[in-house]
């Protein structure tokens, strides 16, 4: 029976490899196509990015934080599939999903299941965080970033943060406080008015 197509739409798009399995074996095209993308350089999606979750907004992070996150997915693009998961300043490793302490709960139940086994994470320095995501052949599926070490806290207590205002939020603040700044002076200079006018009247009635 076909599946609903609303459920389709949410399934993770997987590259159509030809000859996918043949019974329990590996056909030649299949393991050509393995091959070819073990060679190919890692490629960033943004899909399933989530940047709204209290524990991965980055919103305690720093500039500088941000210039060391860029020059790191940097050098991952210019990786092949081989040399990402085999660089060690990285740290390349799966989730435990038993230890982590929130889960892409913005998926779907069935996107979860299809990626349980395709999640990825790589270090941006020892003490800087970590990306989180899934890996579908060369194709890096980015879901939070963790400066705060937060999926793996350990010891250490969750670091949350309010989620940074856009550029477009901070515009309005500043507006808004200009605004209101403006109507402030515009009264006083009013009130100011009307004394400058009730003293010119009182010296002219006593004159």
């Amino acid at each position: 029976m076909n599946r609903p197509r609303q459920q389709r739409q949410n399934r993770i798009p997987r590259p159509n490899l030809d000859g996918y399995r043949q019974g329990s074996f590996v056909t030649p095209s299949f393991k050509e196509s393995l091959e070819s993308y073990s060679k190919e350089k890692i490629v960033f999606s943004w899909r399933y990015f989530d940047g709204k979750h209290e524990a991965f907004n980055c919103g305690n992070a720093d500039k500088s934080w941000f210039m060391d996150l860029m020059e790191v997915m940097k050098n991952v693009s210019n990786m092949s599939l081989n040399e990402y998961m085999q660089c060690k300043p990285l740290r390349v490793h799966s989730h435990d999903w038993s230890k982590v302490t929130y889960k892409y709960d913005h998926l779907t139940a069935e996107q979860v299941k299809q990626i349980e086994n395709d999640t990825t994470q790589f270090s941006i320095s020892q003490a800087k965080g970590r990306v989180h995501g899934f890996l579908i052949e060369n194709l890096l599926f980015v879901v939070w970033f963790d400066p705060d070490h937060n999926l793996y806290p350990g010891d250490r207590d969750l670091v949350l943060a309010r989620q940074p205002l856009s550029s477009y939020e901070i515009l309005q603040l500043e507006h808004d406080t200009l605004k209101e700044e403006y109507e402030s002076l515009l009264k006083e200079k009013e009130a100011l008015e009307t004394n400058l006018l009730q003293c010119l009247y009182d010296k002219e009635e006593g004159a």
